[in-house]
């Protein structure tokens, strides 16, 4: 069962698009130095689906290197096919992860499609799956389908996104000790804790990895004003950086990683990176982050 922070793990890239090995050690001994709980890697915020499956293999066999057990790891596939997920897990199986999330790409699949791919993928695979709810880039579970499937005994947990206080609420209920849900989004630490979560994803959390981890202590003490006002805080700052047509934040927050020496600012080549003029917003306000 995972706890506290869990940072979404950018993928640190060079300006040909090649994989940042240096910058992913950076990145990876920063966060384990600050306290994370674990790490959800090839996530939404990594660019998954925008590399390919040899960089996806890379990138995977290297972050397991580098994390060498330390702290917990849920990896993504970053697949569509069944043949492809597993593929990918073929090509890293011998690598020590927690577990593997997938998420359901195809929007026009249906509730026993959605069921089937997870349960074929759950017999098979070595690690324990994770289903990962990201209506903004998937498709959406509903709640009988998450209850079915956390029923199987190689499905481990759920990462719930999104805003649907209900939905959140519910699936929140679905916890035990077999299966765990986790909750998403820097803008929504406390109100999730408040839900029962005891651990939170969010890419910004590569960023700021104690600013976060802070939010959930402060709350686990209870200490909820002070929670809640830190988070606060975070939200009226977060909404004042600029923001590129990526659709994900990768662009923004690598940036801002770049700022701390950890890694380039570089992206994949379906992804723009920031302006001058933008570069000096994101300067501006990422000061005033690192105050809080």
């Amino acid at each position: 069962m995972l706890k506290g922070l869990i940072p979404v793990l950018l993928t640190p890239m060079k300006k040909n698009f090649i994989l940042d090995e240096d910058g992913m050690f950076n990145l990876i001994n920063y966060l384990i130095d600050s306290k994370v709980g674990g790490l959800w890697a090839l996530g939404s915020a990594s660019e998954e689906i925008n590399i390919g499956m040899k960089q996806k293999v890379q990138a995977a066999r290297l972050i397991g290197e580098i994390n060498n057990q330390r702290i917990p790891v849920i990896m993504g596939t970053g697949a569509v096919s069944y043949s492809d997920h597993m593929n990918f897990l073929d090509q890293v199986s011998d690598i020590k992860f927690d577990g593997i999330h997938v998420l359901p790409f195809d929007l026009k699949m249906g509730k026993s499609r959605t069921i089937n791919l997870y349960e074929k993928i759950a017999d098979e695979s070595p690690y324990p799956v994770w289903m990962y709810h990201n209506p903004k880039r998937g498709r959406a579970f509903e709640l009988d389908t998450i209850k079915h499937l956390s029923e199987h005994s190689n499905i481990g947990g759920i990462k719930i996104g999104g805003y649907n206080l209900s939905e959140l609420t519910r699936c929140f209920m679905l916890k035990n000790d077999n299966f765990d849900v986790v909750a998403a989004g820097s803008g929504q630490v406390y109100q999730m804790m408040c839900m029962g979560a005891e651990a939170h994803t969010t890419s910004e959390g590569s960023i700021l990895p104690k600013l976060f981890q802070k939010i959930i202590d402060l709350y686990n003490e209870g200490k909820h004003e002070a929670s809640w006002s830190l988070q606060q805080k975070w939200i009226l700052l977060n909404a004042q950086i600029p923001r590129t047509d990526n659709g994900e934040h990768s662009a923004e927050e690598k940036y801002m990683l770049s700022l701390l020496n950890i890694c380039e600012e570089w992206v994949n080549p379906n992804y723009v990176t920031l302006d001058k003029v933008t570069k000096e917003t994101v300067l501006r306000i990422f000061n005033e982050m690192q105050k809080l």
